[in-house]
């Protein structure tokens, strides 16, 4: 039983110090930087988002490795197919909004829909949602960003936000008037449900 455990133990810290060099890569923060991240399983999150992980119902999530990353350009990112997400730290730590967009709906979504089918995700991820929405890349009118959006978007009409809420929380991180397009569409619908 205890070469099991050890066993387990030594997987466990080999995927953390991969984890942590392919972070340190993409991040391009040297070693005493990379000492400023903190790393969390989802198991451990604080309260106030430990619904959203719960309102999946899925398990498998339970294996997603958060990194809490200060000064992170973005308020968070998935990083599905190495199976984590990455918050911005100020935005993570802040109690007065807890979340009140959902982006963590949002990054577990992606890692989702990569768990159910990685050949799927890559697909989808260059197939355009709405196919009369202009775009240059892709984002974000794609099956994956509508699949995301969509999970975010449910949870946060069912947390009592309004549409026009919803929108004004958008127009903080997006400005594009394309985006608006693709978001538009999605909130119509489930606004509508």
């Amino acid at each position: 039983m205890e070469k099991i455990e050890q066993n387990l133990t030594n997987s466990l810290e080999k995927e953390t110090d991969n984890l942590q060099k392919y972070l340190q890569k993409y991040l391009n923060f040297n070693d005493i930087e990379m000492k400023r991240v903190k790393m969390i399983d989802l198991k451990n999150l604080p309260e106030s988002y430990k619904k959203q992980l719960e309102g999946f119902n899925d398990k498998r999530l339970e294996e997603i490795r958060l990194a809490i990353v200060p000064d992170f350009w973005k308020t968070s990112e998935s990083h599905a197919d190495q199976q984590f997400i990455i918050f911005n730290q100020k935005y993570f730590e802040d109690e007065t909004k807890a979340d009140k967009i959902h982006w963590l709906t949002h990054e577990l979504a992606h890692c989702q829909k990569f768990l159910d089918s990685p050949e799927t995700y890559f697909k989808e991820i260059e197939t355009p949602a709405f196919g009369n929405i202009p775009s240059e890349n892709f984002y974000p009118n794609n099956k994956v960003e509508e699949y995301a959006f969509t999970q975010q978007f449910q949870t946060v009409k069912g947390a009592g936000i309004t549409k026009e809420e919803m929108l004004n929380l958008l127009k903080e991180k997006y400005k594009d008037e394309n985006d608006f397009l693709f978001f538009n569409r999605l909130l119509d619908k489930i606004y509508k449900q």
